[in-house]
């Protein structure tokens, strides 16, 4: 790539006619025996003039706006004094290639006829501005009409050729447009030729009354505002003539030296990529975000489709643990070769890429264009050619492109703007660092999510084991406390009926009764307990045989709870005295309600949380009815656990703080995995955002 740079560097300026002597006979002799070299010379023609015809108008804000988004100017490099005598008089213009015919005068408005045949050309009738700056200091300035001058210390000399120091005069009169060109008199004509003019200015400095000149070694830079930038436009130098006008010669090209800027400044992210971060609900200034975000879409890489999760499923419907599905399904590899490699942009955006050509607003205006050209080889092109002109590498760029993308390159081409001081070696050197970094942040980049996703998949399987765990803990402490309170109300039952029974074992599989039976008859006693405790409903049983009743009855119980949207959670156990679990309560209608069985005394128990903030409120021995707007305190987690270890139904108090733990475990998952079901969705819609030629292997 190195090679046909320097080539088009060589041919570009063969074409503008600033070769030098022997370096031009040399050109014009190889040209002579190389077709190879004559068509890429006529190549480049045709592509300047391409840039010619291409279209660039953007308009040039007010000077604070310009400093805020940078400036839409003409810039060229260092000027110095030699060859222009005490007073500096200079005119940007645009003077075209050999292969153009001098424009005829008689084709000029009457406006323009009159620029030429005034009384007064020599540009004295314009208004001077007059900047007080101090020699020794690097100093700035902008002009009314928007031209800015940087002036370096010591860049000025007396009469004597000796540096001075202190405060002095600077004095500008600038025409820059058209209708301030004619009023002030100048001509544009070099001899008989008419130039098209691109600005006019006029510099010069004074100490105590006395002029000054320019260091030649030191050189001033200006930047001039333009609607419009063409190519070939040349610097000319201002010669005094007989009559006092002005004849603009010593045509010298423009360097347009780039000026950097620091390059954590600049925006390298694809087009529109903020606007859709922001619409996507997410921060879009937060920059430690917007790039963790993009980078983690570096190529090749490992994409992870969520699915729903089998634990979100009915109680009933739980898998076992050993044969749970994780939260994350196997992944599927993504192969993705149309867009600009984060990893890429990642190692140029960085300190070390610092005061070179990539850290110029100019290359900032041109990382949009390379993203939508989608080719990993158009950034490689200009980070590779640090040493070389912009206005080169854009030139290259545009041999590479077709239609729009093509015609663009060619009119950032047409600018010609040039270079930020970087020797080859330099250039080399941060090439070489440019593709080792960006192969480390790549692999970086895969192996960090690699291991996080590795890492949620655990989690994921600790989860499910959990879940599993807690279902069988639900499902066999629901079954032990409905016995319990079955074998509580069967044998009050039949103290009631005057059955003398004993109950070997707790009901369930392998369980009996003993009952004295004495006498014939049909007992249903039980069924009518099962019945009554599984429903919730009072007893109500009558010995057909005997006529003896049977009674227990089930009273409701309703607790409300004040500033419930407080509570990000909000659990209402009771601890029954006699069985060795705890009851939940539901909640229906605001109401949190349940049925008290007459034979057991209840302590109502109230937790809620507001994230991880924890409240409580404790009733012991509540009775049937209703306890309106209760309101919970805030207590310390080891304050609630020893408030627990004193329930008298200890064993239903450490079922009621085990269920607690997996609550919070649980929650505190939910949110993981919610966020991790976010950030896949966030990752589908950049990775169509980023890759339109996206695709998935399944």
């Amino acid at each position: 790539m190195r090679p046909e740079l320097e080539n088009i560097e060589r041919i570009e300026r063969w074409l503008e006619g600033s070769l030098g002597a022997a370096e031009k006979a040399d050109f014009d002799k190889q040209m002579a025996t190389d077709p190879v070299l004559r068509e890429q010379v006529m190549l480049q023609q045709e592509l300047l003039l391409g840039m010619e015809r291409a279209v660039l108008r953007t308009k040039v804000q007010a000077a604070g706006v310009r400093a805020a988004r940078g400036r839409n100017l003409r810039s060229w490099g260092s000027w110095g004094s030699a060859g222009l005598g005490l007073l500096i008089a200079a005119a940007l213009l645009f003077y075209f290639y050999s292969r153009h015919s001098p424009k005829d005068l008689s084709a000029q408005s009457d406006t323009e006829q009159a620029l030429h045949t005034g009384a007064r050309q020599d540009g004295n009738a314009l208004p001077v501005q007059i900047f007080a700056i101090d020699a020794g200091r690097d100093t700035v300035i902008e002009t009314r009409s928007g031209m800015v001058l940087a002036v370096p210390a010591g860049s000025w000399l007396d009469e004597g050729g000796r540096r001075i120091d202190g405060k002095i005069e600077l004095l500008v009169r600038e025409a820059l447009d058209r209708a301030s060109i004619i009023e002030s008199g100048l001509t544009s004509r070099n001899g008989a030729q008419l130039l098209e003019s691109g600005g006019m200015f006029q510099v010069e400095a004074r100490q105590n009354g006395k002029t000054l000149s320019i260091d030649s070694g030191k050189g001033l830079t200006a930047e001039l505002p333009t609607d419009s930038i063409k190519p070939g436009m040349q610097l000319f130098t201002g010669v005094r003539q007989a009559d006092g006008s002005l004849d603009w010669q010593k045509p010298i090209a423009l360097t347009h030296d780039l000026i950097p800027v620091d390059i954590l400044s600049l925006d390298f992210y694809p087009p529109h990529y903020l606007d859709s971060v922001a619409r996507w609900g997410y921060d879009a200034h937060n920059k430690a975000f917007t790039d963790s975000l993009y980078y983690s879409c570096e190529y090749p890489m490992t994409y992870y489709y969520g699915v729903e999760s089998e634990r979100e499923a009915s109680a009933r419907d739980m898998p076992r643990a050993d044969s749970v599905v994780s939260d994350v399904a196997p992944y599927h590899q993504v192969q993705l070769h149309c867009a600009i490699q984060p990893a890429r942009v990642k190692a140029i955006w960085s300190d070390a890429f610092q005061h070179t050509l990539l850290a110029t607003r100019e290359f900032g205006q041109r990382m949009p264009w390379i993203h939508r050209t989608q080719q990993q080889a158009i950034l490689d092109l200009y980070v590779n050619g640090l040493d070389q002109r912009l206005s080169t590498l854009d030139s290259a760029a545009a041999k590479h492109l077709t239609g729009k993308l093509k015609r663009q390159f060619m009119t950032f081409a047409a600018r010609g703007e040039g270079k930020v001081n970087t020797t080859s070696r330099q250039a080399k050197i941060l090439g070489e660092y440019y593709m080792k970094k960006a192969k480390v942040f790549a692999e970086a980049i895969r192996k960090t999510q690699d291991e996080f996703w590795s890492k949620q998949a655990e989690l994921d399987n600790l989860a499910a084991t959990m879940d599993a765990d807690h279902w069988r803990d639900s499902v066999n402490r629901l079954n032990a406390k409905i016995k319990e309170e079955f074998v509580l109300n069967l044998t009050e039952a039949c103290r009631q009926l005057g059955i003398d029974e004993k109950i070997a074992n707790p009901p369930g599989d392998g369980a009996v009764y003993q009952l004295n039976i004495r006498a014939t008859g049909w007992y249903n006693v039980d069924r009518a307990v099962m019945e009554s405790v599984d429903s919730r409903i009072s007893l109500d049983y009558t010995d057909k045989q005997t006529g003896k009743r049977a009674r227990i009855a089930y009273r409701p119980l309703s607790v409300t709870i004040g500033d419930t949207a407080n509570y990000t959670r909000l659990y209402v156990y009771l601890l029954p005295d006699k069985l060795s679990s705890f009851d939940q309560m539901e909640k229906a209608g605001g109401l949190y309600q349940a049925k008290l069985n007459e034979l057991i005394r209840y302590d109502l128990i109230i937790i809620g949380y507001e994230g991880e903030k924890i409240f409580y409120y404790a009733q012991n021995e509540v009775q049937p009815g209703t306890y309106p707007d209760i309101h919970l305190a805030a207590i310390a987690k080891t304050a609630l656990d020893s408030l627990l270890n004193r329930q008298r139904n200890i064993e239903g108090a450490r079922s009621v703080q085990k269920e607690l733990y997996f609550l919070t475990f649980q929650a505190r998952d939910q949110h993981r995995r919610d966020e991790n079901r976010a950030r896949l969705e966030l990752k589908e819609k950049l990775l169509e955002f980023l890759y339109p030629c996206l695709v998935r292997f399944e």
